[in-house]
């Protein structure tokens, strides 16, 4: 028995549709948060020199007192530089492009930094530690880069950095993640109300060609001249009708050639997902009119030969297949 339900298919997109948009904005608002400054420092997440006290890879706020205006190091592999700083204790290095506009602004900014630090939020390294994203062999190439005995390098902090390239690449990465979830909560929520209009006009137009079925429509399946439960087909005199995944319908006296049509979605060469339709042409009419059906996997095409059957028999002016 098969009931009026025009809200099939649209509550399950919608709802789809909306909570791929609530992780996009939850993405978006932890990313917000777990790089602002006032935020990370109520947490005391601050750079303190030798004496940071932070888990390797995480974002913390540096106070910058001065900044050399030529970079000391270049990094092989990150295309980026590292540039000496001053923080309120000592001297630090910082990971950026060579190219970077809040550097470009800092050096711009020149003496003036004694007086009024400017506070970045960065992501902090320790030498200790090693992972795909950090320099390599950090503490010993820096040492060679600044010797320790000199008047700079008495304070400066061999043992960690902190990157500002780093924290970039992690937020462009997050906008990206944030831009496709909410692309995909967009296609969702499109797709509830296209489905949701597509089935009030099938149920519109059914209505219309057969009114007896208006207030009676669980009895669509005990009059159809065809049914098949399996791929959820129903031929009602000169209609072609599925209730998969909301109420399609298809005009046969119009059509004059009718085809399956597989749409496979593979994931590494393997097959996870298949959907089938029913494709018909109409005459001087290059639109496709598409009935879904539902798919069985391999004994799909052989579960058809039945509804091809019956309609090569009942409407003979339709060409079956490609």
């Amino acid at each position: 028995m098969i009931k009026e339900k025009r809200n099939k298919g649209f509550v399950a997109n919608l709802v789809l549709g909306i909570i791929f948009l609530l992780i996009a904005v939850g993405y978006m608002i932890f990313n917000y948060y777990s790089t602002d400054i006032k935020r990370l420092e109520s947490n005391n997440a601050v750079y303190n020199g030798q004496s940071t006290v932070a888990e390797n890879g995480s974002n913390l706020v540096i106070d910058i007192y001065g900044i050399y205006d030529e970079p000391i190091a270049d990094i092989d592999g990150h295309n980026t530089v590292l540039w000496l700083v001053t923080f309120r204790d000592g001297y630090a290095a910082l990971e950026a492009k060579e190219n970077d506009k809040t550097i470009a602004q800092l050096i711009k900014k020149g003496d003036s930094l004694a007086d009024s630090p400017e506070s970045l939020t960065v992501t902090y390294y320790n030498a200790n530690y090693n992972n795909q994203e950090q320099i390599e062999n950090y503490s010993a190439s820096l040492a060679e880069i600044i010797d320790s005995s000199s008047e700079i390098g008495q304070y400066f902090v061999y043992g960690n950095y902190v990157s500002l390239s780093q924290l970039q690449n992690d937020r462009r990465s997050s906008y990206i993640v944030g831009i496709i979830f909410c692309g995909l909560a967009a296609f969702f929520i499109v797709a509830a109300f296209f489905t949701k209009k597509r089935v009030n006009q099938a149920y519109d137009e059914l209505y219309q060609e057969y009114p007896e079925l208006n207030g009676s429509f669980d009895s669509l399946v005990s009059e159809a001249a065809f049914h098949d439960e399996k791929l959820k087909i129903i031929i009602y005199k000169h209609h072609l009708i599925s209730d998969y995944r909301g109420l399609s319908v298809m005009n046969l006296n119009e059509i004059v050639q009718l085809y399956h049509y597989i749409l496979t979605v593979r994931r590494s060469l393997i097959a996870v997902s298949r959907q089938s339709s029913l494709i018909g042409l109409k005459n001087n009419d290059k639109k496709k009119y598409s009935v879904p059906i539902k798919n069985i996997g391999k004994k799909t095409d052989d579960q058809l030969q039945d509804t091809f059957e019956y309609l090569s028999q009942h409407f003979p002016h339709i060409q079956l297949g490609k």
